[in-house]
């Protein structure tokens, strides 16, 4: 049920940007109307995909779905025109969302990971002064700069 959720909101972000441009700077009501319904739905299924999928995978699938669908119906409907590089570079982009879910692990796979946030740990090498300690040794010595 997760997955068909994150479909929707894909969907859902292509409908909203199809009534976006229908609109004409929101001066039809009608399709102003669809547009700021379209992205309300869009964000209620995209948050009830991420409840159970990690953000990793489920935002960039959503961009995806929504990215090729409006390039879709821009060119279908609108008639737009597009050049061989942008095809190019939707491509890469659909393969990217594609790949996303062979690289994640597998309990982030399977449900939300018990830390929201990775835990980041950084260490300045040995022999190296800090950030704080240059500063005041340039200081002391009279150089003044800019952080």
């Amino acid at each position: 049920m997760t997955w068909i959720y994150l479909v929707v909101a894909g969907i859902l972000e292509v409908v909203w940007a199809t009534a976006l441009k229908m609109s004409q700077g929101f001066s039809q009501l009608g399709a102003s109307i669809v547009t700021v319904v379209g992205m309300i739905l869009s964000f209620v299924f995209l948050g009830l995909a991420v409840k159970h999928l990690p953000l990793s995978l489920a935002y960039p699938i959503w961009t995806g779905i929504g990215a090729v669908g409006s390039i879709l119906v821009g060119v279908i409907c609108f008639r737009d025109r597009l050049p061989a590089i942008t095809w190019l570079f939707r491509a890469f982009r659909l393969c990217s969302s594609r790949t996303t879910h062979s690289h994640v692990p597998k309990k982030a796979q399977t449900g939300i990971s018990s830390a929201c946030a990775p835990k980041l740990i950084y260490k300045v090498p040995r022999g190296l002064p800090s950030l704080k300690a240059r500063k005041i040794g340039r200081l002391r010595r009279g150089v003044r700069f800019r952080d």
